[in-house]
């Protein structure tokens, strides 16, 4: 699959996808998921299949992807390591809720699920309440980086 302009895929009916994909964290797999939405979504004549629209939801992605791993990787590795208010059930339930969150936005957007909007409603609440969180402990500033990346996202995606 070609990076830098319109990606070219075709459907059954001639439809082709638009997106310009720069390297998204996920596999070939989900971009190719994502082409056939926009191609369904062209074909059926929606408003998402708008070059901006799928820019948004790509960068949105993006952003759950990146939010995903870095929750899951910090509660995993730092806050295990640092104990104490690290490991406070609430602020760690929080980070393993947003990872998940974050995982499961990503994936209904990339199927192009009606439930999306109301979904990127819910992880940004959830994204927010994690990078106050983290704030509030030492060495979490890639966590809450992510998270009010994520949150900013998807409360646009949620718009």
């Amino acid at each position: 699959m070609q990076r830098g302009k319109g990606c070219g895929s075709l459907s059954n009916r001639g439809s082709t996808c638009d997106a310009v994909h720069t390297g998204s964290i996920f596999a070939e797999y989900d971009v190719m998921l994502l082409c056939h939405f926009i191609i369904f979504d062209k074909e059926l004549g929606m408003k998402n299949s708008s070059s901006m629209a799928v820019s948004e939801m790509q960068s949105c992605i993006d952003a759950c992807a990146q939010c995903h791993q870095i929750c899951l990787k910090m509660a995993m590795t730092h806050c295990l390591k640092m104990g104490g208010k690290h490991v406070e059930p609430d602020h760690f339930r929080l980070m393993v809720n947003c990872a998940e969150i974050c995982q499961t936005s990503a994936n209904f957007q990339l199927s192009g699920s009606a439930f999306s909007a109301r979904l990127c409603a819910v992880c940004a609440d959830i994204c927010q309440a994690c990078a106050d969180s983290c704030r509030e402990l030492d060495g979490m500033e890639e966590c809450v980086q992510a998270c009010d990346a994520c949150a900013s996202s998807c409360r646009s995606m949620a718009a």
